[in-house]
């Protein structure tokens, strides 16, 4: 290969087996760093995105939705778009509304129900009593007493993983996904209860799916 000051790869990893891709992005990313040459990398691939980029530009309909380092996308998305595209499984989405209930103001839908803490009543000072988006990371939740939980329903579907179990349950008319440890093995059909932390929540505008800060 000639010394190009940059090197442009167009998904070059798309038509390998499963195995084979998580090699060979650990072998690219060994030569790039050890020839130091610029490299533009285009995948739809988010785990390859996250794994082997110094730097994610993430377009939607030819437009940059974000430019950032690959946690700062993660943590910290811009919108509902990136939110849901980066990260495996992706982002739970609710609709929710804001509605003074006991304790304070609170997100609520049918099986959620999301007291808000001080810092996050003021941020979303303008949306009480109106629509809002609700997005949460299936690797943030806990599982808790289904009575007292943030979010509850139904178990539609587990998966043990041997390491980790995911169970996606009904909240209304959406199916959230949450990782448990691997002793916790819900049983389908039965109800289940979800805790998310404060600082694991997200909130977007429904009507221009930017983040809420």
């Amino acid at each position: 290969m000639r010394r190009s000051k940059v090197l442009l790869m167009d998904e070059p990893l798309s038509n390998l087996d499963a195995k084979l891709r998580g090699e060979m992005r650990a072998e690219i990313a060994r030569i790039q760093e050890e020839l130091g040459i610029t490299t533009i990398y285009v995948t739809h691939d988010q785990v390859e995105a996250m794994t082997m980029a110094d730097r994610i530009v993430v377009i939607h309909d030819g437009l940059i939705q974000q430019l950032g380092a690959p946690m700062d996308v993660f943590r910290r998305p811009v919108n509902r778009f990136v939110a849901g595209f980066i990260g495996s499984p992706s982002m739970n989405f609710v609709g929710v509304e804001l509605v003074e209930g006991e304790g304070g103001w609170r997100a609520r839908a049918e099986g959620t129900d999301v007291l808000l803490p001080g810092r996050w009543a003021r941020r979303l000072e303008g949306y009480r009593s109106k629509p809002l988006v609700l997005g949460f990371r299936p690797q943030a939740v806990a599982a808790a007493v289904v009575d007292s939980a943030m979010f509850s329903g139904p178990v539609e579907v587990v998966e043990p993983y041997g390491t980790e179990t995911y169970i996606r349950i009904r909240l209304g008319d959406v199916t959230a996904a949450g990782r448990l440890d691997p002793d916790d093995q819900p049983i389908k059909g039965e109800s289940f209860g979800l805790s998310v932390t404060d600082d694991d929540l997200y909130f977007f505008d429904p009507e221009t799916d930017a983040a809420i800060y």
